[in-house]
């Protein structure tokens, strides 16, 4: 990008380093004088989850304060303002990793989440499973139009359009007690659902989801909505990622908490 500053053209240049293992966006400016570009100035920024394109929502439970097992009514969307709004007893975790801790219960987006029908989206969600159940889902399930991420049998797999576990191909284990990122990835086409950096094979599946409200710590599919645990970040993009972007996501994920994904 370029922009005129007393009637000089000056360029603004990004993009991402490793410094420490943690991705970082180096910021640069340059100035031409005399025919010469000169670097005037340079930074350093950390790296956030908006700094990859298509960025629909972004929830993070550093961003809570209180004390430990207060409770927790609202999680910012640090995107498009579209909050998650309790829905049961949803409660801070202060003691280790700052996340929210679920039973049977879940938060909500105050707006439906755009991301419906059959577009291309990546979902990833931060967490630590007591359980198997439901750990996120939007749709309707009488409309055969519902996505759910279920952990089954350790493994991560979803229910589509009006029900049925599709624990799809080489379906990647989780483990119980243990923070992980779970992803669903889908292209339009194909459909493939991930833990850390494991991911099942790709399926073709035309789905379709009605657009609705987001859900945490739960999934349309009311029958395994017995999900506990911990949920520490949600990610969302109106786009199938690549794998360049999926490992710097994993990387920051990871990185700003200690963790190895």
């Amino acid at each position: 990008m370029k922009f005129g500053i007393d009637g000089i053209n000056k360029t603004i240049k990004s993009g991402l380093i490793g410094i420490g293992g943690v991705n970082k966006v180096l910021k640069e400016v340059y100035t031409g004088i005399d025919g010469v570009n000169k670097l005037v100035w340079s930074a350093v920024v950390p790296f956030n989850p908006v700094d990859i394109s298509n960025c629909v929502l972004w929830s993070d439970a550093e961003t809570l304060t209180g004390v430990n097992n207060s409770p927790v009514s609202m999680l910012e969307d640090l995107v498009g303002g579209n909050n998650f709004i309790t829905n049961g007893n949803t409660l801070l975790n202060t003691d280790g990793i700052k996340s929210i801790k679920f039973s049977s219960s879940s938060l909500d987006t105050q707006n439906n989440i755009g991301v419906s029908g059959n577009s291309a989206r990546t979902i990833i969600v931060l967490a630590k499973p007591y359980s198997n159940g439901n750990l996120f889902g939007y749709g309707i399930q009488s409309a055969s139009e519902m996505l759910d991420a279920l952990l089954y049998g350790l493994v991560c797999g979803i229910h589509a359009f009006g029900g049925g576990y599709d624990n799809l191909s080489i379906a990647p284990s989780f483990s119980l007690n243990v923070t992980q990122a779970f992803t669903i990835l889908y292209d339009g086409v194909k459909v493939k659902t991930g833990v850390n950096r494991n991911f099942s094979l790709e399926k073709d599946m035309a789905l379709y989801t009605a657009n609705t409200p987001f859900k945490i710590g739960a999934g349309i599919f009311n029958s395994y909505n017995t999900w506990s645990g911990e949920i520490m970040e949600v990610i969302i993009f109106d786009r199938a990622l690549n794998n360049e972007e999926l490992n710097t996501l994993y990387d920051y994920l990871g990185s700003k908490r200690g963790l190895t994904l």
